[in-house]
């Protein structure tokens, strides 16, 4: 006699699950370990459940998954992916209920890459704008808000301030 199953892939972020359903008495079986087992907790159990729990066929099918890569939280979302496309093979029906619960649709979201010049994807190395002035000290002349705009140049002093800035000078070359 042979045996019926429905067969679909399901993935998320990296993780892939090939899922496989079967007429049963709705045990599930991930990767040849018990369900509760292998996703520790109730909420990424409540996760892969949802598209039979949506369509009434918990106790109809056994769940035989096989997963690969990724953590348990794309895993989950990877079962819940693969058992909702099952269903469809089953009963074309269900994909009306299953997609106005957004179980059909395969989440794009994953890691963005590192990029060069950066910490990471996003994230700076930390702005320093001193290291700019010891890379090219004239480079700062130009904005309102540097030192040197703001310190009169030499010829613009009075010769009663001369012994002051003499004295400033010899200050910041000893120190």
């Amino acid at each position: 006699m042979p045996v019926t199953e429905f067969y679909a892939t399901g993935r998320r972020k990296t993780s892939s699950a090939r899922v496989f359903l079967r007429p049963g008495t709705g045990t599930i079986t991930v990767n040849r370990r018990e369900f509760a087992e292998f996703f520790p907790t109730e909420a990424l159990r409540t996760q892969i459940k949802t598209p039979l729990v949506l369509t009434e066929t918990v106790d109809k099918f056994d769940v035989l998954t096989t997963v690969a890569g990724g953590g348990v939280a794309g895993q989950a979302g990877a079962v819940r992916l693969g058992i909702a496309r099952a269903l469809v093979l089953y009963n074309a029906e269900l994909r009306k209920r299953l997609k106005k619960g957004g179980l059909l649709t395969r989440d794009a979201r994953a890691k963005e890459r590192k990029k060069y010049g950066m910490a990471g994807a996003r994230k700076r190395f930390q702005f320093s704008k001193s290291l700019w002035r010891q890379l090219d000290p004239d480079r700062d002349e130009g904005f309102a808000g540097s030192w040197r705009a703001l310190r009169p140049s030499d010829e613009a002093l009075e010769p009663e301030y001369e012994g002051i800035h003499f004295r400033r000078a010899q200050r910041h070359l000893h120190s």
